[in-house]
């Protein structure tokens, strides 16, 4: 008996990835692996950004979850300190996942998009409307995908 095989996705250069697997591979194995991969990504690139970002807003490292949702780019809990991040934030641009860093952080010292909200965010990160622009005209998921 053949042992099966997992499916991988590797980077295959000039923005392209590939997947790895088996002919017969069922879709859900597919999925799990290109998860896999947008999770390790996302969550290198926030361990690299989210120092400076926590300085720059004056708060402690919080505890970080990534997980897909279904309408929301981010939230956090800040009397848990706890931040979730969208999975699929790993296929959006890198400022703009940077904005939505920032945004959750400034929740950890403003709870509601107040006008001290706003100020904070503004303190920081500038432009970030236009972030926050490109986030909104972007799909938040691709759920259909052919191979």
């Amino acid at each position: 008996m053949k042992a099966q095989r997992s499916a991988k996705v590797t980077i295959a250069g000039n923005g392209r990835i590939k997947l790895h697997c088996p002919g017969d591979a069922p879709y859900s194995a597919k999925q799990k692996a290109f998860d896999a991969f947008y999770r390790q990504h996302l969550n290198e690139f926030l361990q690299h950004n989210l120092p400076k970002w926590c300085q720059a807003l004056n708060v402690d490292l919080p505890e970080i979850r990534i997980q897909r949702m279904r309408t929301k780019w981010g939230s956090c809990n800040p009397k848990t300190g706890r931040i979730m991040i969208n999975l699929e934030l790993a296929k959006k641009p890198l400022r703009c996942v940077e904005y939505i860093i920032a945004h959750e952080l400034a929740h950890l010292r403003v709870r509601h998009h107040s006008s001290e909200f706003i100020a904070l965010l503004d303190s920081v990160l500038p432009d970030w409307r236009h972030h926050k622009d490109i986030l909104n005209s972007l799909p938040l998921a691709y759920d259909e995908w052919t191979y």
